[in-house]
């Protein structure tokens, strides 16, 4: 299987061998994009896995003494290569910038995590943002109009039951877990995947998921949020504010100015400490990033329908 993607604006090959790895393709699919035979700087993703190819990856020249915590494989990473193996996944990426090859590899691919699935090949889309100045993001995303904000903080914060509210009122989606952002004198952000993660508890806060497709269903809810929602799924917008949610104890919701460092504090450790490989210059994207926007606190009411009337009035407020 072949597929072209577009991701950040740029062109990503898409190359999967056998039947097992196409589990990954449907957090995926949104970014299709038409084929084209001048794309030589594009990026080359190679998926397979064992079970459904009959072929294994050489032995390693690496043991256990050097895998690091987020699964680098220390010794083995320069800026030129980057390896890593999630044992959490039991998967193997390998990346070379001068090549822009990524090679991904399991040994069953049925076997793989529902948060693989749902939000694939993260450490090949770290290695390959950073080297182009952008930046991979655990954060959640939404837009009106083209113009979008961030909303960031650790697992659990109440990013997918804002975004996922958001978009059951008529608002545009990039993501309720990971996106990219592209820097420069306008930053931008860009979707990477169509899916949406989901606590079984609040399934009831969001009746308009009742009909997608349910790719996995264990401690969290994972959909596909193709072809229900697919004139929402937007793959880039300009970031217009960054929001720290915070649960407020009453029933609306309201956003409250807060510092830069604020946001960095809720967004550079949740998205570094999961990322294999990451480094200084990961942080300083981040520290730069939350310069460019305003930073809110966003007080999170009972009603989250009260949510996108909140975005839209701040998003206006920036025009």
């Amino acid at each position: 299987m072949q597929h072209t993607l577009c991701v950040t604006g740029r062109r990503v090959r898409l190359l999967i061998a056998g039947e097992g790895m196409t589990v990954l393709w449907p957090a995926l699919a949104h970014l299709i994009a038409p084929s084209d035979d001048n794309d030589g700087d594009a990026l080359t993703i190679c998926l397979w896995d064992s079970a459904s190819t009959g072929v294994k990856p050489p032995p390693p020249p690496w043991n256990e003494a050097h895998y690091g915590p987020r699964g680098e494989i220390r010794a083995f990473n320069t800026a030129e290569l980057r390896f890593a193996f999630d044992l959490g996944r039991g998967m193997l990426y390998a990346w070379s910038a001068a090549r822009r090859l990524a090679l991904c590899w399991t040994s069953e691919a049925r076997d793989l995590p529902a948060y693989e699935r749902g939000a694939p090949l993260l450490p090949v889309w770290h290695w390959w943002l950073g080297a182009q100045g952008d930046a991979l993001l655990h954060a959640a995303a939404v837009s009106d109009t083209g113009m979008g904000v961030l909303i960031v903080g650790r697992g659990g914060s109440g990013k997918s039951t804002i975004a996922l509210a958001c978009l059951g009122a008529g608002m545009d989606y990039l993501g309720d877990d990971y996106c990219a952002v592209s820097l420069g004198e306008r930053a931008y952000i860009h979707s990477l995947f169509c899916t949406a993660k989901v606590h079984h508890d609040n399934l009831h806060r969001l009746p308009h998921l009742r009909q997608a497709c349910r790719l996995s269903e264990e401690e969290k809810v994972i959909f596909d949020l193709r072809p229900d929602f697919d004139a929402r799924l937007i793959q880039r917008c300009e970031l217009r504010a960054i929001l720290v949610p915070a649960f407020a104890g009453r029933a609306g919701s309201s956003l409250e100015s807060v510092s830069p460092g604020l946001a960095l504090r809720a967004l550079a450790p949740s998205t570094l400490f999961q990322l294999a490989g990451s480094n200084a210059a990961d942080f300083e994207r981040i520290s730069s990033l939350v310069k460019q926007a305003p930073c809110y606190r966003l007080w999170l009411g009972e009603d989250i329908n009260t949510l996108p009337a909140v975005f839209k009035t701040l998003l206006r407020c920036h025009l």
